[in-house]
């Protein structure tokens, strides 16, 4: 049974083994960057609190022969109120970082999971983070019912706005990095999103990540949601038009609203900054600068969405 495994001696020397044999050719390798027990653990079939101790076991252990490297573990798919406990529970100091999973599935439980794609993954980041850990959308994406396959909607979604929604807004949320996007042969290989990150790469040129000490805030101006994050250095924001909500798009085959007249008060965040510099992730044709007013940051007319970078030193 699982339980014996999960418990036994025997069974976890033996599977050690294998664990050794990865070390042996990996340990301490630069390019890993963790280490990661066993993906969605809580899908064994094993009483939680059987799975809580092992894990928690077992990373020691681990990290005693990868010392130089990160150890995890993860999580299933945030999707169920009655995961909210698992998920607390999974805030143990061996875990080196928390982990996240979500998706957009209209047959999740959790209301936000089956119709707010920007926001599932703010709110899973907000959910599963602990002050003292950073935290990664490590899974996200789009699923048909219950996590029954690939989303039937990513064949229609030429906007890529499935990509750049669950991608993006966990990092302006206050991630330790953009969402991990699934299937990649599927969807990502096949709409060509991987060229979306060069906007966010741009953008991030210059960021001394780690010394920034980025706040994470939200704003809204009508239909605009904006993320931020405000550092030391520099702000860091996204704006979204919810007008243009996946099912609008990609259900209703709609085209996307234009955003206008949009101007965001920034006030008391920016200092004496003068200017702010945008991205746009569909390579829409902006301005590289627009000069801020009085505190407020006015936006061009754009398309679905932007992003912004302003430097405050």
């Amino acid at each position: 049974s699982m339980k014996e495994w999960f418990e036994s001696e025997e069974w976890q020397n033996l599977w050690f083994k294998k664990v050794e044999a990865y070390v042996a050719r990996y340990g301490d390798d630069p390019v890993i960057m963790a280490w990661e027990l066993w993906n969605e653990v809580n899908a064994c079939r094993a009483d939680w609190p059987i799975i809580r101790d092992w894990t928690k076991r077992t990373l020691k252990r681990l990290q005693t022969l990868v010392p130089q490297q990160l150890v995890v573990n993860s999580l299933g798919s945030f999707d169920t109120t009655s995961k909210q406990n698992v998920y607390e529970d999974f805030h143990m100091d061996e875990n080196a970082y928390q982990q996240v999973h979500r998706y957009l599935d209209l047959g999740a439980e959790v209301e936000i999971c089956s119709h707010d794609l920007f926001g599932l993954g703010v709110d899973a980041v907000r959910a599963a983070r602990r002050p003292d850990r950073p935290v990664i959308l490590a899974e996200t994406g789009a699923v048909n019912e219950n996590h029954t396959g690939p989303s039937r909607f990513y064949r229609l979604d030429d906007y890529r706005i499935i990509f750049h929604d669950t991608v993006f807004s966990s990092f302006f949320s206050g991630a330790a990095g953009p969402g991990q996007s699934w299937y990649w042969a599927d969807y990502v290989d096949q709409k060509h999103c991987w060229g979306m990150l060069a906007s966010i790469t741009l953008m991030l040129h210059g960021v001394a990540l780690d010394h920034e000490a980025f706040e994470p805030f939200e704003i809204k101006f009508g239909d605009v949601k904006v993320l931020g994050l405000n550092g030391k250095n520099h702000l860091l924001l996204i704006a979204r038009n919810e007008a243009d909500q996946w099912d609008n798009l990609l259900l209703n085959a709609e085209n996307p609203q234009i955003a206008d007249g949009v101007r965001l008060d920034l006030g008391k965040w920016i200092g004496k900054a003068q200017d702010a510099s945008l991205y746009s992730a569909w390579n829409d044709p902006l301005p590289d600068k627009v000069k801020l007013e009085n505190g407020f940051l006015p936006l061009p007319a754009f398309r679905l969405g932007l992003m912004a970078k302003i430097k405050k030193r």
